[in-house]
């Protein structure tokens, strides 16, 4: 009988000591989420948001980021053409001035340059006035060093081609001072003609006989 009580009375306290583990975990469990609870309350009232602040993008940083500029090309940079400020056709002979009165020449050339490939005779352009010419689909540069042709240009021969060029728009060969075959035989090809600078002096404007 003492026995039976004792081991009543050893359960009563058993179970006293487990219902007050229990009461103390739930009350500690309600303090942990009182303090949660009490946590969120005061960010809420601090203006926090729950979110993580989004990350705000710089001007300056937005810039860095564009889309840097292409490259530019590696190749060869294009040719500026000439403006041309006078275009027209005649009919082009050839002459050579070696100055020892070869091929009916009457010396050097009157701009007292000496005598060279794209050296041309105009009776009425400027000295140092400048272009190229046309023919048949071929283009040669040229320079005003020269007067002429004299009587030619009364009917209409308005520009002396050096007999360098001359040959090589006709195809013909250069043989100091004469040109060789080639479709030049008759001494006067149509040219077209483009000045893209004038020399100085006057003579600007359309070839005018000499």
């Amino acid at each position: 009988m003492e026995k039976r009580a004792t081991h009543l009375a050893l359960g009563a306290v058993a179970a006293l000591s487990i219902g007050i583990g229990a009461v103390s975990t739930v009350n500690a469990a309600g303090s942990h989420n009182d303090r949660d609870v009490s946590l969120s309350n005061t960010r809420k009232a601090a203006g926090e948001s729950a979110e993580l602040p989004k990350k705000k993008t710089s001007a300056a940083h937005k810039s860095a980021h564009k889309t840097a500029p292409k490259a530019a090309s590696a190749g060869k940079p294009k040719a500026i053409t000439p403006k041309v400020l006078l275009s027209g056709t005649t009919l082009g002979s050839y002459f050579w001035d070696t100055g020892d009165s070869g091929n009916g020449d009457t010396g050097a050339p009157a701009s007292g340059l000496p005598m060279q490939e794209g050296c041309f005779a105009s009776p009425s352009w400027p000295m140092g006035t400048k272009g190229y010419i046309e023919y048949h689909g071929k283009k040669h540069n040229f320079f005003i060093c020269d007067r002429g042709p004299g009587a030619p240009s009364h009917d209409g021969v308005m520009l002396d081609i050096d007999g360098i060029t001359y040959a090589k728009l006709t195809g013909g060969e250069w043989d100091k001072p004469d040109v060789i075959g080639g479709d030049g035989q008759s001494g006067h090809i149509p040219v077209t003609y483009h000045v893209t600078h004038w020399g100085d002096g006057p003579g600007k404007g359309a070839p005018k006989p000499l």
